[in-house]
């Protein structure tokens, strides 16, 4: 060899980029970036909102369920209160004294509706002793669905009841 000559020869400058290039870049001229674009992060926002969307409307017939089978226990209750009322004094509450005649012996308050109305007592009742009625969602009487009125002759096996005298 000789004397001014380096060990390895030298690479020539193409193959000196292709050697270090990055294998995940398209080409030298493109230039990398970091985080979303604003058209990723909208298409995210609105599939969030669609799933959003959908679980929003199944949820909301199982709170008008839930809101109905809560306010027929509470029937059912206050009915029991009713009777036990009955058997302590011999007689049901007057209606110009309401349900408030049950507290606090036998309820601690009177208790409102799922939808933030009160419970109607009426005596004598239409189908049995004593009606206990809820107006149901929109707080007046008639009305069907989640507005449909509950009393607690219409709830099988509560004490009042048409079918449990």
């Amino acid at each position: 060899m000789f004397c001014n000559q380096d060990p390895q020869p030298k690479m020539n400058n193409l193959h000196q980029q292709r050697r270090t290039r990055n294998p995940w870049r398209r080409s030298e001229n493109f230039r990398v970036r970091g985080g979303f674009s604003l058209i990723e992060i909208m298409v995210v926002v609105v599939i969030i909102a669609l799933l959003a969307g959908l679980v929003g409307v199944s949820v909301s017939g199982y709170t008008d369920r839930a809101r109905k089978t809560k306010a027929k226990a509470d029937l059912s209750v206050i009915a029991g209160h009713i009777k036990s009322y009955y058997g302590d004094h011999g007689r049901y509450p007057d209606p110009s004294e309401g349900l408030a005649a049950l507290v606090p012996d036998y309820m601690d308050q009177v208790v409102q509706d799922p939808w933030g109305g009160d419970y109607q007592y009426e005596y004598p009742g239409t189908e049995g002793e004593f009606d206990v009625i809820c107006f149901g969602a929109d707080g007046r009487e008639g009305g069907e669905g989640k507005d449909a009125d509950l009393t607690n002759w219409s709830a099988p096996g509560t004490p009042g009841s048409s079918d449990n005298p």
